[in-house]
């Protein structure tokens, strides 16, 4: 009898913990998906041409959108580790800084024209967006084909972009575009990460929310500033742009 009841407990034992491995290589395997991301861009920008200051501070979206490969493994039915990376470009930012003046009215008299004298024009183009990732997954729902779960890691983000600068002014008598520039920089930082997962059978889903990085801030310097300096008698030319780091992501990936 005690035999019996004995077997009957390691057969369960085992029927048990053979349904957890299942479980587990059922959802553990490569995977590749499309995902994007809303981010965030903070542009600085001075030129001091003469009487002419054209600059201002403003933030924008960033749209970007790509390819994602990875593979997670699960150590049991809840638990799992995920590594992937993204490769992915971004949609063109354009922003344009304006300077306003005041001209005496040549009668002598004390109205003023106010008019906008003079433009700075830039334009950045996310090239390429990279993110390498280590993210722990915890699953809190399992009903059939229905996964739920929570994400949390960090990872490492790079960014390579190309600008591009125009300047429109009057001078000497000439209006149009006084000169233009351009300037590729990269932009890199370390970000911890927040989200949540939804699995149908071999279909994921993903919506993370990345926070503040390390590393988050980039001063460009174009290519011929020293010479638009010198020809035009500027005082100064600066460009500075300021990754947002927080932002959000979304993913949807098919297992293998």
């Amino acid at each position: 009898m005690k035999f019996c009841l004995k077997k009957c407990l390691v057969s369960v034992a085992c029927v048990g913990l053979l349904s957890h491995l299942s479980a587990a290589e059922t959802k553990s395997g490569a995977f590749v998906g499309i995902g994007g991301s809303i981010s965030g861009i903070h542009i600085n920008q001075q030129l001091k041409l003469n009487q002419l200051n054209p600059s201002g501070n403003q933030q924008k979206l960033v749209y970007s959108g790509g390819l994602l490969l990875g593979y997670q493994h699960y150590f049991n039915q809840n638990n799992a580790l995920q590594t992937q990376i993204f490769v992915g470009s971004g949609f063109p930012v354009k922003y344009v800084a304006k300077d306003s003046r005041e001209d005496q009215n040549p009668s002598g008299g004390s109205h003023q024209d106010k008019y906008q004298a003079s433009e700075l024009r830039t334009e950045t183009i996310p090239i390429v967006k990279t993110n390498v990732e280590i993210v722990y997954l915890l699953d809190f729902l399992n009903q059939g084909e229905h996964t739920l779960g929570l994400n949390l890691g960090g990872g490492y983000q790079l960014d390579f972009y190309l600008r591009k600068m125009v300047y429109y002014g009057e001078i000497h008598g000439f209006k149009g575009d006084l000169f233009s520039s351009s300037a590729n920089s990269l932009t890199h930082t370390f970000y911890p990460k927040v989200g949540l997962h939804y699995y149908y059978g071999r279909h994921q889903f993903n919506v993370d929310y990345h926070f503040g990085g390390i590393l988050s801030g980039k001063e460009v310097e174009f290519a011929n500033t020293k010479k638009i300096i010198e020809k035009y008698s500027a005082s100064s030319l600066s460009y500075t742009i300021q990754t947002i780091p927080s932002y959000a992501s979304f993913s949807y990936s098919y297992r293998f």
